[in-house]
C-alpha cells in the first residue's frame, strides 16, 4: 500500500503533467521587486561592469576638451562614442538580468510599471532616472572629461530630499 501522496508524481510522469509542472517552475522569472533589486546592487557593485566602462573611458578620454562644452558644440566622434559606450552598458544589463532569471522584456515592463514609487529606492521610477542621469549625453561628457584627467567616477549618486523622501538626480 502506498503511502499518501506517494506514486503522485510517478502517475504525473506519465500523463506528462509531471513534465510541464517542472518545466514551469524552471521558467518562473523572479518578481519585480527582486529584479529591480537585483540590477541595482549589479549596477552600483559590479566591479566588471566599473572595469569595462573604465577602460572605454580612459582609452577615448584624449577626445574630450573643455572647449567643446563651452561652445555646446560636439563632434560626431563624440556622438558615436557615447552610442557605443550605451551599447556597452546595454549589453552588460541584458546579461545581469539574464543571470538573474529574467527576461529583458519582463525588465523593462518592470521599470515601466513601477513608475509611481518615486520614495523607494528599489523602484522602477528610481532606476529609470538614475539610468536616464548616468546615459544622458551631458553625464557622460563630464565622465569623459574626468577620465582625461585620470579620474573615473561610474553612476550617479543619489541623493534623497529628507522633506518628501524622493530621490534626487
Amino acid at each position: 500500500m502506498e503511502a499518501k501522496g506517494e506514486g503522485k508524481d510517478e502517475d504525473d510522469a506519465k500523463d506528462g503533467r509531471g513534465d510541464a509542472k517542472a518545466e514551469a517552475k524552471d521558467n518562473e522569472e523572479p518578481d519585480d521587486e527582486a529584479l529591480l533589486r537585483h540590477v541595482f546592487d549589479w549596477y552600483y557593485e559590479d566591479e566588471e561592469l566599473e572595469a569595462e566602462l573604465q577602460k572605454f573611458a580612459f582609452d577615448n578620454a584624449k577626445l574630450f576638451d573643455d572647449e567643446c562644452r563651452k561652445t555646446g558644440e560636439y563632434s560626431l566622434e563624440h556622438t558615436e562614442l557615447h552610442a557605443e559606450f550605451r551599447r556597452i552598458f546595454e549589453r552588460r544589463l541584458e546579461q545581469c538580468v539574464e543571470r538573474h532569471g529574467a527576461s529583458v522584456q519582463k525588465f523593462y515592463r518592470s521599470v515601466a510599471g513601477d513608475q509611481a514609487r518615486s520614495t523607494e529606492l528599489y523602484s522602477g521610477h528610481t532606476f529609470a532616472a538614475v539610468i536616464n542621469s548616468t546615459m544622458s549625453f551631458e553625464s557622460f561628457y563630464e565622465m569623459m572629461q574626468d577620465a582625461k584627467r585620470g579620474d573615473f567616477y561610474w553612476g550617479v549618486p543619489l541623493l534623497q530630499d529628507m522633506d518628501t523622501l524622493e530621490f534626487l538626480f
